[in-house]
């Protein structure tokens, strides 16, 4: 793989944190925690997680230092007048007893804790280990630092140890640079993780571009193809940005859109009308939104002013579809924002740890907050593709975990972790990931990707070309069509006929979305009897293929391998809003009937109005 493609796939699934947030360890705060500034906390401290030491010293002024450490190596890499780091830093709270301090950084949504050391670690003593351009020393803290750090040894099926002794033997003393980054390159490609880069004065090299894991992302190597046919940009990552987002947004707004498509954020945000009561929100990039320099603090503030604008502009819409096909990431927080446009509640977004010696830190919590003034409630489509990753992809965690979202395309990158950075003794660069991200029920996307709910090819070269998008087309057809929703759940019944019901009820199995359906009725002699059945396709009307079960008994006798599920026929449900439906029932069996009836929601339900749209 050429340096070109190899730049080109860093700059595109590489736009999180990088050398802004150093790294130092999760830790959630307690009850007991007190604010506290770091002037307040001389000492000794050592991260959870992160592989950092910090050093607090008294003195006028009072001075800071922070180590990088592994088990043979201890780095000095920042230090100053305390006040330096204060300024860098916010939330500070320390424990009762001063051992345990916590602190986060402006625009990061994780809290980073320290435990108090009594002495300061034998290798980190008279400045640590220093510099040294030893290739033997350089590659025993490259290996030493993954193997202390790197999360996902299993999920990318590498045995670290074994590579390890493999590779070192390659090296010696006088081993060129050169053949000390060849081996260092090699040693990480086969992690197949973007987030993973070594850089040097003299190249850079990102774990990505193993050619066997981009050999099925045909959308990247359609894009190199096209990056390699034109001779007007040098820089495939400006190609990228300059030619293939802004003809993918042509193509949309000429081929879809009622009116105009506006943008801002520095044409990082895109909206308008696509017809039939859908709206459509481009999201290109989870940063720089005010400037390419901009803090974190400053991009969420344009962030939430342009959605405020958009959404209140799209108000109308009955649906919305979100596109982060060529979102290649930036900022949680700013993910998380987003996000929480389209929550009707408090709920858990994702939950991240860190390697931390042998397992992992406390986990910690990230909720959508509804609080914001523009909300959207209605069903939304997420279009995806080979190109969404890093905080694009926790986007797509916080947004799995509302009922009224839809996922359409191609299954992301799966890199979640925020890239940690790292330094060499001999001034050298590298990054690994080192947080596990997963939803609330402890799935992990990482290294696998998050698969669509619905497969279609993203921004293929031949549906360009004919000026059309598939993604676009089957999120119209999504939404356009009469769907069922699981705002729709709980128990209905015609009070004409009181004594039998039905229950209607969703739920996840693994990736995918059941309707699991009960009617409780009576056979033909009187006696009480129970058609079941479950589907995962909710085109309305809906209709599912019911049972009747048979073989059990009541009380301690019961055994369920005793009872069985005779076939009976079908049950088809068309609901007209949120609380009246008509059921036709459609028998095979003797001694019952096909016959349609009306029924209502049971009672005032305690459902929430927002999240059913029955008629998507």
């Amino acid at each position: 793989m050429t340096s070109t493609n190899r730049d080109f796939f860093a700059a595109i699934a590489v736009t999180a944190l990088t050398w802004m947030m150093p790294g130092v360890g999760l830790a959630g705060h307690s009850d007991t925690d007190i604010s506290a500034n770091l002037d307040q906390l001389p000492g000794i401290w050592a991260s959870e997680g992160y592989g950092q030491i910090v050093v607090i010293e008294n003195g006028s002024p009072m001075r800071f230092e922070r180590y990088e450490v592994s088990a043979v190596h201890c780095l000095l890499f920042d230090s100053g007048p305390l006040e330096a780091l204060q300024n860098r830093v916010s939330h500070v709270l320390r424990n009762a007893g001063s051992t345990r301090i916590s602190y986060m950084y402006p625009g990061n949504v994780t809290t980073y804790a320290f435990n108090r050391l009594d002495t300061v670690p034998t290798l980190c003593r008279n400045g640590g280990t220093g510099t040294n351009s030893d290739p033997l020393v350089n590659f025993d803290a490259f290996w030493a630092t993954f193997q202390e750090q790197y999360a996902f040894f299993n999920e990318r099926g590498v045995d670290w140890n074994a590579l390890g002794e493999e590779l070192r033997s390659r090296l010696t003393a006088d081993s060129s640079d050169e053949a000390l980054f060849e081996v260092l390159s090699e040693m990480v490609i086969r992690l197949c993780d973007p987030h993973v880069e070594v850089v040097s004065p003299f190249a850079e090299f990102s774990a990505g571009v193993n050619p066997t894991c981009l050999a099925d992302n045909h959308l990247f190597q359609e894009i190199i193809a096209e990056f390699s046919d034109q001779s007007e940009f040098e820089d495939p990552f400006e190609y990228y940005q300059r030619i293939f987002r802004p003809s993918v947004l042509q193509i949309i707004e000429e081929s879809y859109f009622v009116g105009a498509m506006s943008s801002a954020a520095r044409d990082k945000i895109h909206w308008g009308r696509l017809g039939d009561g859908v709206a459509y929100l481009g999201v290109l990039q989870m940063t720089n939104y005010a400037s390419d320099e901009a803090t974190p603090d400053e991009d969420l503030a344009v962030l939430s002013s342009v959605l405020d604008e958009a959404l209140a502009y799209l108000s109308d819409a009955d649906a919305l579809v979100i596109d982060i096909r060529t979102n290649t990431g930036g900022y949680d927080h700013v993910a998380l924002d987003l996000a929480s446009r389209f929550a009707d509640r408090p709920r858990v977004a994702f939950t991240k740890k860190t390697r931390w010696d042998d397992g992992y830190t406390a986990k910690q919590v990230s909720l959508l907050d509804p609080s914001r003034e523009f909300q959207f409630s209605g069903p939304v489509v997420i279009l995806t593709s080979t190109l969404t990753a890093s905080a694009a992809e926790n986007f797509l965690l916080a947004m799995k975990a509302l009922p009224q979202v839809t996922i359409i395309g191609e299954t992301t990158v799966g890199v979640h972790s925020d890239v940690f950075p790292r330094r060499l003794p001999n001034g050298w660069r590298f990054t690994l990931s080192n947080e596990v991200y997963q939803t609330a029920d402890g799935t992990l996307f990482e290294g696998r990707g998050i698969e669509p709910d619905t497969e279609v090819a993203a921004l293929r070269a031949a549906d360009r070309s004919a000026g059309r998008d598939a993604g676009i087309e089957a999120a119209l057809a999504r939404l356009t069509t009469p769907t069922i929703d699981p705002g729709l759940g709980g128990v209905w019944w015609n009070p004409d006929r009181s004594g039998e019901g039905f229950m209607f009820h969703f739920f996840d199995v693994g990736e995918s979305r059941h309707l699991f359906a009960t009617f409780y009725t009576y056979d033909g002699n009187g006696n009480q009897a129970y058609l079941v059945g479950s589907t995962t396709d909710f085109a309305s009307p809906v209709t599912l293929d019911v049972g009747l079960t048979e073989g059990g008994v009541f009380g301690p006798s019961y055994d369920p391998d005793d009872q069985i599920l005779l076939p009976w026929g079908t049950l088809t449900i068309d609901f007209q809003n949120c609380r009246k439906a008509v059921v036709t029932l459609d028998s095979d069996t003797p001694g019952f009937e096909s016959y349609s009836t009306a029924i209502e929601r049971f009672g005032q339900a305690p459902f929430d109005q927002r999240l059913c749209n029955p008629l998507h």
